[in-house]
């Protein structure tokens, strides 16, 4: 709530209550995560503050609470350079903790800094004009295609990449995105992750879209072919709409029909209505995918540019969501 509401006058307080061991964990991660949320209020000087002690916190105490130190020092990067500034890079360890992190931090660290580089490498702003940003950019993307392509890495680690990879855009890792989803026999949740981050690349190939579309006709993994939907839902691609259709008539469980569905509400086609009314009247599914099959066809039907339910999960803490903002949270 601090960080909500606060204002640059609540870092040192953050900070007091990220790096004080007295408090309980819980207490701690959330002071971190809202040390990254306010990071837009901030000036330069409570910016590199800030990033000192998120970075001695990366380095040390449990994997999780280094993970989410790194998050929130992605962000501080990000709202930096977004200004057109690079004194958070000029003047903390900020970028090369996160990079160091990702190249040689534990196992259970290393997705967190991938995803952290995906943060703090994004271009916005004035960003792209400053030499640092793209200098940071550039490591970043080298080390995450490297990791993401390489079959002795950690499965989880690069799974992280291959989703960093996508949140950056990079369309260089199309085709190592495309490898990892499409081979079979691979661990499932490796796949589902590159397809995760073929929906974020934002490129609606054939050749990835045909990617998609065979992970999602495997039967093998549900957790696979929900992210093949979420994906092709992710690229908006209306060609994709006839094989989405088609797994609602496919006998698939709940959860995959529940991600189809979705995927059908994020596209938009009106050639989805008929279908998704049909699910949600089908007292042959659960409540649960009834429910997703009707939300789908209010986003269907939704006209405001960003659908006011999506933005219910904007900044979210998951620390402290409530058992009613957890159970609308899931439905997006």
């Amino acid at each position: 709530m601090l960080a909500r509401l606060g204002d640059a006058d609540a870092t040192g307080v953050l900070l007091g209550l990220a790096k004080g061991h007295e408090h309980d964990v819980a207490t701690r991660r959330s002071a971190i995560l809202a040390l990254g949320i306010l990071a837009p209020r901030l000036d330069v000087e409570r910016r590199v503050s800030a990033a000192t002690g998120l970075s001695d916190l990366s380095r040390a105490g449990d994997p999780d609470t280094a993970g989410i130190a790194l998050m929130s020092l992605a962000r501080l990067l990000a709202a930096d350079f977004a200004e057109g500034s690079d004194a958070l890079a000029a003047r903390s360890e900020a970028d090369e903790t996160i990079l160091k992190a990702a190249a040689a931090g534990s196992a259970d660290v290393r997705p967190f800094a991938a995803l952290a580089l995906g943060v703090a490498a994004s271009p916005a702003g004035k960003g792209p004009n400053l030499p640092a940003f793209l200098d940071l950019r550039d490591k970043a993307l080298e080390a995450l295609r490297a990791v993401a392509s390489d079959e002795g890495s950690d499965p989880d680690a690069r799974g992280a990449f291959c989703l960093a990879l996508g949140l950056l855009q990079d369309d260089r890792a199309a085709p190592v995105l495309r490898a990892v989803a499409s081979r079979r026999g691979g661990l499932a949740s490796l796949r589902a992750d590159a397809c995760a981050g073929i929906g974020l690349l934002g490129l609606a190939t054939p050749e990835l879209l045909a990617a998609l579309r065979g992970a999602l006709t495997e039967r093998s993994s549900d957790e696979l072919r929900r992210e093949a939907a979420r994906a092709l839902g992710l690229l908006g691609d209306v060609s994709a709409v006839p094989a989405l259709l088609s797994e609602l008539q496919s006998g698939a469980s709940d959860h995959v029909l529940a991600r189809v569905s979705l995927a059908l509400g994020a596209i938009g086609d009106a050639a989805s209505l008929r279908p998704l009314a049909a699910l949600a009247v089908d007292r042959a599914v659960t409540d649960a995918t009834r429910s997703l099959a009707l939300a789908s066809l209010g986003l269907v039907a939704d006209l405001e540019r960003m659908p006011s339910l999506a933005r219910l999960g904007l900044g979210s803490n998951y620390l402290a969501r409530t058992d009613a903002l957890h159970e609308a949270l899931s439905l997006l």
